[in-house]
């Protein structure tokens, strides 16, 4: 499959055991961000990548512990991608960290993408990011 939208983020290389902060993104009067990542892991590697969403009020003082995270599954060697929803607060904003959870190996070509859905008078939009 191809996503001919542009990511929130695009890393070439994530040392192992590193994190890395790929953006904010408005939640607004959100109802579901849907987070769509992309990596791949050496054939060496033992352990995967991790996303990490942390929320603010304001985009500038961000809560010190994770909102939510999920792990991206391990396939040594290949390229993984996998889609999450995430029920978001409201009126805020939330940050999108990465982590390589192996302590040896780099992982490579991450990239990540956001949808958010969000509630309005009449209908439920659809928002691909490009706010």
């Amino acid at each position: 499959m191809v996503n001919s939208k542009p990511p929130l983020a695009l890393v070439s290389s994530l040392s192992a055991s590193d994190v890395r902060e790929l953006g904010s993104i408005f939640v607004g009067a959100a109802r579901t961000l849907a987070i769509t990542i992309r990596g791949k892991t050496n054939a060496g590697a033992t352990a995967g990548l991790r996303v990490k969403l942390r929320f603010s009020p304001d985009s500038k003082n961000w809560d010190s512990v994770d909102y939510t995270y999920f792990d991206l599954n391990l396939d040594a060697g290949n390229e993984t991608q996998e889609t999450h929803l995430i029920d978001t607060p409201e009126h805020g904003y939330m940050v999108v960290l990465v982590e390589n959870l192996d302590a040896s190996q780099p992982a490579t070509n991450i990239r990540v993408w956001h949808t958010t859905i969000r509630w309005s008078k009449s209908v439920t939009e659809i928002s691909s990011g490009d706010e």
